[in-house]
């Protein structure tokens, strides 16, 4: 039976190479066995270093990033390179993946 899974895979869940590689290849099997998977990432870790290279300081309130407009070009940039490279490792599973953005298609505007 075809499912759609939607799956959450948290940034600070990329940061091992190896978890990073098994958690894909499981994912990859779910859709190669018929499922339709859609995978939203994070990316805090990612995010963090390019803040930290960029010199821009990271506030949090509750939990949550808080967001300067200064920092998201750095943000972007962090995000771009994870889904790039999660996009990437799929295909090295042999699953076709498309990396997308809140701003393709004017999703999110």
């Amino acid at each position: 039976m075809q499912r759609r899974i939607l799956i959450k895979y948290g940034g600070n869940a990329m940061t091992d190479p190896d978890l990073q590689r098994q958690v894909v290849g499981t994912i990859a099997e779910m859709a190669q066995s018929g499922n339709e998977v859609v995978v939203v990432h994070g990316g805090g870790p990612f995010i963090q270093e390019e803040l930290d290279r960029a010199g821009i300081p990271s506030e949090f309130v509750e939990g949550l990033r808080r967001t300067p407009p200064e920092a998201m070009p750095h943000v972007s940039t962090a995000l771009m390179r994870v889904n790039g490279s999660l996009a990437g490792l799929f295909g090295t599973f042999g699953s076709r993946a498309v990396g997308l953005t809140g701003r393709d298609a004017r999703t999110i505007t």
